[in-house]
């Protein structure tokens, strides 16, 4: 199911989560951590792009004309 799931919502975050303990780091900074990661590297570029897509097709549809 893991596989099926797109970004594998909950697997990686898990998993990170319980390596970070792992290592000795307290369990609600881990989480912190990791959300903050999945956060600037999937949800910020994502919300960026979606604009960044209509704004350079616009452009370069006016680049043709």
């Amino acid at each position: 199911m893991a596989f099926m799931i797109p970004g594998g919502v909950g697997v990686i975050e898990s998993t990170m989560t319980a390596l970070y303990t792992s290592l000795g780091v307290p369990y609600s900074v881990a989480v912190v951590v990791v959300l903050t990661y999945r956060v600037l590297s999937f949800w910020f570029p994502l919300v960026l792009g979606f604009p960044l897509i209509l704004i350079l097709e616009k452009q370069a549809k006016d680049s043709i004309q």
